[in-house]
C-alpha cells in the first residue's frame, strides 16, 4: 500500500476479493523469495467499461526487490492468463513521479489513454463547508430534493437502472444503451453492494422522482471513508447539486466518527476539482492511465 492513499487493512482487502461474481472472475499471482512475498500481481474484469472483454491490471513489486525480473516474470504470467480468458483489452494506471513504473508499462506496449487522475484527501476537521451554505436549500425551492437510498420509499431495478444512467453520463457523449444493460449486476455489485458500502452512505438528488445526481461513501476503516464517485446528469450540471451532495457526505461522516476522506477527479474535469479545493481537500498522487491491446489466443 502506498504511504499517500487510501488505506487498506488486511480485512477490508480479504472483503473485497471474498465478493463472488457471475462475470470472469480476476486472479491474483504472487512472487516469493525464501517463503517472503516480494511481488504481486492482478486482474479484475474493467466492468465500468461495459465489455466483458476489458479488464484492468495491478502488479507491485518490493522497493528492495526490483530490478530482479520479478515484475516482468508476474505480468508475462499474468498477460498469458488473460490471453486465454479471452481478454482484448488491458487497463493500468501509473504515477509519473515513478519513472521506473512508466518504463515498466512502455516496454510492455502500453500506451497512455491521455486520461489522468489526481487523488485528494481531506482532514474532517478542517472541511470547510460553509464555502457552499445554503446550496439545498436552494435546490429544494428549486424542486431538487436530496436523500439517501436509506430514506426512499421504493428503490426497485427500474430506479436503479435509471441511477445507473446517471453515474454513466459523461456529459460529453450519450451513454451506450446496451452496454448499461449488460454491465447492470455488475454495476450494481461494485457500486451498491460491494464491502464497505451501504443504502445510508448513497444520497441521490431527485428532480420530479428522477435520480439526477448521486454521490457515495466507501466506509475504508473506523475513521476514514472515501468519497468514491459523484456525478450529476448533463442536463442538471451547473446548479450546484454536486457540492450539495458531498455536504450530506461530510455531515453523515462528522455524525460517524470519520475524520479522514479521501477522493480522486480526473485533472480535466474542473468543476469537480475546484469543488473539491473550497471544500479543503489537499491534492495528493496523480497517476495516468495506460491501455494495452491483447491478441487472443487461437482457439483449439
Amino acid at each position: 500500500m502506498e504511504a499517500d492513499s487510501a488505506p487498506l487493512s488486511v480485512a477490508r482487502y480479504r472483503a473485497e476479493r471474498s465478493v463472488v461474481s457471475d462475470e470472469p472472475a480476476g486472479e491474483v499471482w504472487v512472487a516469493e523469495d525464501c517463503g517472503q512475498l516480494v511481488g504481486v500481481g492482478e486482474f479484475h474484469p474493467a466492468w465500468w467499461t461495459g465489455d466483458p472483454t476489458s479488464y484492468s491490471l495491478e502488479l507491485r513489486v518490493d522497493p528492495l526487490h526490483e530490478r530482479q525480473g520479478i515484475g516482468g516474470r508476474l505480468f508475462a504470467q499474468l498477460a498469458a492468463r488473460l490471453k486465454d480468458a479471452g481478454a482484448s483489452r488491458l487497463l493500468t494506471w501509473v504515477r509519473p513521479d515513478f519513472p521506473s513504473g512508466v518504463r515498466f508499462a512502455k516496454a510492455r506496449g502500453f500506451r497512455p489513454t491521455g486520461q489522468e487522475i489526481r487523488e485528494y484527501r481531506l482532514h474532517l476537521p478542517e472541511a470547510t463547508p460553509e464555502a457552499y451554505a445554503g446550496v439545498e436549500a436552494r435546490l429544494e425551492r428549486e424542486g431538487i430534493r436530496i436523500a439517501s437510498l436509506a430514506e426512499l420509499d421504493s428503490v426497485d431495478d427500474s430506479f436503479l437502472r435509471a441511477l445507473q444512467r446517471v453515474w454513466a453520463d459523461s456529459g460529453e457523449e450519450t451513454p451506450n444503451t446496451d452496454d448499461l444493460r449488460k454491465s447492470f449486476f455488475a454495476w450494481r455489485r461494485q457500486v451498491l453492494d460491494g464491502p464497505g458500502l451501504s443504502a445510508e452512505t448513497h444520497w441521490v438528488a431527485l428532480d420530479a422522482g428522477r435520480p439526477v445526481g448521486m454521490t457515495y461513501l466507501d466506509r475504508l476503516s473506523e475513521d476514514a471513508a472515501e468519497n468514491d464517485y459523484t456525478g450529476v446528469a448533463s442536463t442538471h450540471r451547473g446548479r450546484g447539486i454536486a457540492p450539495a451532495l458531498k455536504l450530506r457526505t461530510l455531515a453523515w461522516a462528522r455524525d460517524q466518527g470519520v475524520r479522514w476522506f479521501y477522493t480522486s477527479s480526473e485533472v480535466g474535469n474542473s468543476p469537480m476539482v475546484n469543488i473539491n479545493r473550497r471544500l479543503g481537500y489537499r491534492p495528493g498522487a496523480r497517476r495516468l492511465e495506460f491501455t494495452l491491446a491483447l491478441a487472443a489466443r487461437p482457439k483449439e
